[in-house]
């Protein structure tokens, strides 16, 4: 895998992209001082979007989606704000996971990381776990 990008103090520092072996865009996303900031997009060997995230201070932070190489969502949710606490980088709220056709396959529910509830869906129906 190749990639371009600075160093600065034997970290990464500044916009990188890393490519698969084929050529393709795997990554692309900023580092500060070793750590992930900001926006991060990574790529299936087909080039097309696999997920994008925000982080701060090298943790996910709000909200997350990622796609299955047909370019449909996957999964989607919110991980907790940056805030210098425990709970950084944790999902919180409602998680959703889809099929390679974009139908609703389960539900997660999150709290500081933990899963709170869980509701799989089926064809023609659901079930709700707890």
């Amino acid at each position: 895998m190749a990639s371009e990008g600075a160093m600065r103090n034997g970290k990464k520092h500044g916009p990188w992209i890393t490519y698969y072996a084929n050529g393709t865009v795997q990554s692309k996303g900023t580092y500060e001082e070793g750590k992930k900031v900001g926006r991060w997009l990574l790529y299936h060997k087909n080039g097309v979007i696999k997920s994008e995230a925000t982080f701060v201070n090298g943790v996910y932070s709000a909200y997350y989606c990622s796609y299955h190489d047909n370019g449909v969502k996957f999964r989607e949710g919110y991980y907790n704000e940056y805030a210098g606490v425990s709970a950084d980088g944790t999902k919180d709220g409602e998680w959703i996971q889809y099929d390679r056709n974009g139908n609703i396959e389960h539900k997660n529910v999150y709290k500081r990381g933990s899963k709170v509830k869980s509701a799989v869906f089926l064809p023609e129906e659901s079930s709700v776990h707890d």
